[in-house]
């Protein structure tokens, strides 16, 4: 699926608040701030989740 190439570089985008976001291609930075983030979980996706 064309998901596998998009997953490639992992990207992230965490809203942290309303209007702002955060946008990083690196692994460890999503996969941490994500974990991190468990509380807002539904307002937080990490490319290696979705495409997992």
């Amino acid at each position: 699926m064309a998901a596998e190439e998009e997953c490639a570089h992992l990207a992230c985008d965490c809203l942290v608040e309303e209007g702002k976001a955060i946008a990083k291609d690196d692994e460890l930075f999503c996969s941490a701030y994500c974990a991190g983030a468990d509380e807002e979980a539904d307002s937080c996706k990490c490319g290696h989740e979705d495409c997992g």
